[in-house]
């Protein structure tokens, strides 16, 4: 990792880190959007920056530990898990990108999804 990178990059990776060593899941969520965020804010800011292909290896890096997790949430209630539902959506770019590089994470998406579809149906309706 480059010593010299700017700080919103270095704190966004520091939170994506923090993120997944996290037993509190809320916690875990909320660190990972944060992040994220973090990065792609610095990349709009800086569209130019030399500092490019670092983020998207932070953010592919972090994003497919991320969706390696996914189907292990299988024993979380439904409310913790529709944070995890709310992050994968606001993450959708990064989670596209990694699978792109990574197409054997795609079903751990799948199976995520699967976890409480049928009582979030329900609860929809």
């Amino acid at each position: 990792m480059p010593e010299n990178l700017p700080e919103e990059v270095t704190e966004g990776r520091l939170l994506l880190e923090d993120a997944l060593k996290s037993q509190n899941h809320i916690e875990r969520v909320r660190d990972f959007e944060d992040g994220i965020k973090l990065l792609k804010e610095y990349l709009e800011d800086n569209p130019d920056s030399s500092h490019k292909n670092v983020i998207h290896n932070i953010k592919v890096t972090y994003t497919k530990k991320l969706l390696e997790e996914l189907p292990s949430l299988y024993s979380l209630d439904m409310d913790i898990w529709f944070h995890y539902f709310l992050l994968v959506l606001s993450i959708a770019t990064e989670i596209e990108e990694t699978i792109a590089e990574y197409p054997n994470l795609e079903k751990n998406e799948e199976i995520f999804f699967s976890l409480w579809k049928d009582e979030l149906i329900k609860i929809l309706k």
